[in-house]
């Protein structure tokens, strides 16, 4: 059986992943950034797009 401590690190590490491609996809999609912002819980609609446009 695995230490809890490591199945946690493993699904965070996954939780985040999930994010980042459901936030790419979406800002990706056409999304109006502001909203995909207030959806991710940023305060600035400048970082969302600094960490998932496509350059």
């Amino acid at each position: 059986m695995k230490d809890r401590r490591t199945v946690r690190a493993a699904t965070d590490q996954s939780e985040h992943g999930l994010r980042h491609v459901a936030a790419t996809n979406t800002i990706a999609a056409g999304t109006d950034v502001k909203l995909a912002h207030l959806m991710l819980g940023h305060t600035d609609a400048t970082d969302t797009l600094r960490k998932y446009s496509s350059p």
